[in-house]
């Protein structure tokens, strides 16, 4: 390369070379050693060649006016120009009749070229290690088992006779469907393919799998006799309930929204409504509560200029979207407060399981949750607009970048 590079300079009558310096994007950039070399050498000749150096400002791919007064500054992203087939298929994800989840608006705030990837691009994700499948696995199961075990409880107060019993049949199903491909009472539901992976596991990894799905549940359960001593009246109002919204308005056209809701509770005698997700793992983002709110009073042309501000303010809409379905289906009748959780399964005990999102409604005449699902529309509008509507497809790499399933050959990969 070195040798190429020097024969193609020396044979050229002008030469222009540019580089990146400066902290310009996520990382300092240094210029080549070729360069280096090469303005050393000629200023040890001294021959008379000019070497003129000039500073190139580009300006930001993230946003129109390069940067957000009082934000966070909207830098200089490496990205790919929105091109009017890539606007014709973001346009066919929002407005073609396919419902938008949480997990949708969450992949775009992480990093929209991946997103691209993923859902226009339409380019397969890397397969996954042994270590990925069995978390999705694990996740898939006791999703299903808390789901059946429940299932049964809908409308009542659960006390702690029900989760004694509900604790033992959940872990003796586990139990039955590892070791013999099904289970007693329950029915298999989508779990045909996670028997064909636990088939197929040697006895000592499904040994420690049945191990491991136990312990987590036992220490769920903790955790639910301990909420139980604080809140001796919750009421299971519904499980894995699909909730959709239908009429979501950006640019006068309608998108639908959908997500599934894993657990909903009702504090008799608080008027607080709890709504639950489930997490198969120890750690999970939330929605930073003060920047959070502080983005609803802000104008949607400012907000959706940069996808940064958007992404650190938020961090992850599940919880919020979870309570905007849950207020537009009316079902806030006597509800003062709504509280949205994540119940990570995989925290080492019932410490530090729940991980929540509040918020409740106004006093004198003002009704918080109408002002609420105003804010959530226009942070939401603003996301779609940010995707529609700037002219590129950023890259915002950033330590996710270890667990996305493009990052093998990702040249914007943060390392």
């Amino acid at each position: 390369i070195k040798y190429n590079f020097f024969r193609l300079v020396d044979s050229s009558k002008n030469v222009f070379i540019f580089y990146q310096s400066g902290q310009t994007t996520l990382e300092k950039k240094t210029r080549s050693r070729f360069v280096e070399q090469l303005l050393l050498e000629k200023e040890f000749e001294g021959n008379g060649i000019e070497i003129e150096k000039s500073p190139i400002l580009l300006p930001s791919l993230n946003s129109e006016r390069g940067r957000v007064a009082g934000d966070l500054p909207c830098e200089f992203k490496e990205g790919i120009e929105k091109t009017d087939w890539i606007r014709g298929k973001i346009e066919d994800l929002l407005f073609g009749g396919k419902t938008i989840s949480p997990t949708f608006v969450d992949e775009y705030l992480n990093c929209p070229y991946m997103f691209y990837l993923k859902r226009i691009a339409n380019i397969k994700e890397k397969a996954h290690l042994e270590e990925s499948q069995r978390a999705d696995r694990i996740g898939s199961l006791v999703h299903h088992l808390l789901e059946k075990g429940f299932a049964r409880h809908k409308g009542e107060f659960i006390n702690n006779k029900i989760l004694e019993s509900v604790k033992k049949k959940v872990i003796f199903e586990a139990k039955n469907f590892i070791e013999k491909g099904r289970f007693r009472e329950f029915d298999i539901g989508e779990m045909e393919d996670v028997f064909k992976y636990i088939k197929n596991l040697e006895p000592i990894k499904k040994e420690m799998l049945e191990k491991v799905i136990q312990f987590r549940l036992e220490a769920l359960f903790e955790f639910f006799f301990k909420d139980l001593e604080k809140n001796e009246k919750v009421k299971l109002i519904d499980v894995e309930k699909g909730m959709t919204v239908d009429d979501f308005k950006f640019n006068d056209r309608n998108i639908k929204l959908y997500g599934q809701i894993d657990r909903i509770e009702r504090l008799e005698g608080k008027e607080i409504v709890r709504i639950i997700d489930f997490k198969t793992g120890s750690y999970a983002k939330l929605p930073p509560y003060t920047k959070f709110f502080k983005l609803m009073e802000k104008d949607i042309e400012e907000l959706s200029q940069c996808v940064e501000v958007l992404k650190k303010s938020i961090n992850s809409i599940q919880l919020p979207f979870y309570i905007y379905l849950y207020l537009k289906n009316r079902m806030d009748k006597g509800i003062s407060r709504i509280h949205s959780f994540l119940y990570l399964i995989g925290s080492s005990g019932a410490q530090g399981i729940d991980r929540g999102f509040k918020i409740k409604n106004g006093n004198d005449g003002k009704d918080g949750f109408d002002d609420f699902i105003e804010g959530f529309e226009l942070i939401l509008s603003a996301i779609f607009k940010n995707m529609l509507e700037t002219s590129f497809i950023v890259a915002t790499p950033v330590d996710v970048c270890n667990y996305c399933n493009y990052s093998h050959f990702c040249s914007f990969r943060k390392n």
